[in-house]
């Protein structure tokens, strides 16, 4: 009895001693957080309305400034670039395997565009890098796909780009680029350079000179293409052939 009594009163103890020790630390830490809170206080005050020989932070701002800060993080978040599982109740971060992800840019500035482009590039890039478990892959198991040439070739202007890094270097990564363009000016040669396989569609005959002066194919050869049938392809810079590339079902699709 007397072991049993004895034991039940360490244990009282030090349940008493651990109620106190809780106690003793939440009031500590609300003393700390009461220091923080009055110091963050002052410093925005200090920031916002200035303090003594200090300027104010937003003196002379005046309002066309800030409605065009408020749209440019408005339309920032409405990319879901950066906000993307905020208000899922998942709370998923980044982009959902299995799904189609679908990130928003139109309603950026043209110059906001460029900059989320280059960092979207750069991070498919590295995650390539990463996630590679073969190197020089037969076929890349991923493909980035850019509908508009003229816009690749203003992204590939500074040789250290990261679209002309994915193009001189991502193949042995698994990593492949499909790059749709009008007329091979829309291409830089760097670009042109790295291309390892080329589809010619068919064109009007006011293209049949771009056609010689960049792939030398004759206007005959272009003649032969027709449209939403066949194009001209080019493997590793083998010579053109004619290949049947569109399915019958498509045929007729415009």
């Amino acid at each position: 009895d007397f072991c049993l009594s004895r034991g039940l009163g360490d244990v009282y103890k030090r349940q008493v001693l651990d109620e106190e020790d809780e106690a003793d630390k939440t009031d500590d830490l609300m003393k700390r957080f009461e220091v923080l809170k009055e110091t963050v206080c002052a410093t925005l005050h200090r920031e916002i309305f200035g303090d003594g020989d200090s300027e104010p932070f937003y003196q002379g701002w005046k309002t066309d400034t800030l409605d065009s800060l408020a749209d440019t993080i408005r339309s920032m978040v409405e990319s879901s670039l950066f906000t993307r599982g905020v208000d899922d109740p998942q709370l998923v971060k980044g982009p959902r395997k299995g799904k189609i992800n679908v990130y928003r840019l139109s309603n950026l500035s043209y110059v906001h565009q460029k900059t989320m482009i280059h960092i979207l590039l750069t991070r498919i890039y590295n995650a390539s890098m990463r996630m590679c478990k073969q190197l020089n892959p037969e076929t890349p198991d991923t493909y980035l796909v850019l509908d508009e040439g003229r816009y690749a070739k203003e992204a590939a202007k500074n040789p250290m780009s990261p679209l002309n890094v994915i193009m001189g270097g991502s193949r042995k990564f698994g990593l492949g680029a499909i790059i749709g363009v009008q007329g091979p000016e829309q291409i830089s040669n760097d670009m042109a350079q790295n291309f390892a396989t080329k589809f010619i569609l068919a064109c009007a005959e006011a293209g049949y000179a771009d056609a010689k002066k960049y792939f030398n194919l004759p206007p005959a050869r272009m003649k032969k293409i027709t449209p939403k049938k066949d194009a001209l392809v080019s493997i590793n810079s083998d010579p053109f052939e004619l290949v049947r590339l569109f399915p019958r079902e498509y045929r007729s699709v415009a």
